[in-house]
């Protein structure tokens, strides 16, 4: 089971949400004990599904927190290594960002996070952003979305 989350970058207002994605969460790993969350790692929503996820980890440690990268730059991440390797089980650079220009590497990594999750969590408030794509995109996919 594969879950994935969208919301925008800034928004005051999820910290109100985190009692309901954390029970969500909990109820996925309950059911899918080895489940494999896609983090963005980037924003605000991303920052407070990542923080339940790690709270989820103390209870079911076999779930996996992993980080989808939209473009691969060795420098950059050879600055952040030791940030992503304490916070993340892994990271992937999916193919479809290989030989895309990084103006759309993020619509593209966005999409393949859909193609390839089960479950998306949405914290879109929005009808305009990359967030708000993926979640439309998701939606006309019939993903589950919570």
């Amino acid at each position: 089971m594969i879950v994935t989350f969208f919301g925008h970058r800034a928004y005051a207002g999820y910290d109100a949400l985190r009692g309901d994605i954390l029970s969500t969460m909990c109820a996925i790993a309950e059911q899918n004990p080895q489940c494999e969350f896609f983090c963005g790692g980037k924003g605000d929503f991303d920052g407070l599904c990542e923080n339940c996820i790690d709270e989820l980890k103390i209870t079911f440690p076999h779930i996996k927190k992993i980080l989808i990268l939209p473009y691969f730059d060795v420098e950059y991440q050879q600055e952040i290594l030791e940030y992503i390797k304490s916070k993340f089980d892994e990271m992937i650079f999916p193919p479809p960002c290989e030989n895309c220009p990084p103006k759309y590497a993020w619509l593209h990594r966005n999409r393949w996070m859909v193609d390839n999750a089960d479950i998306i969590l949405s914290g879109v408030r929005w009808s305009w952003g990359g967030a708000a794509h993926a979640s439309e995109y998701a939606r006309r996919k019939k993903i589950i979305q919570f």
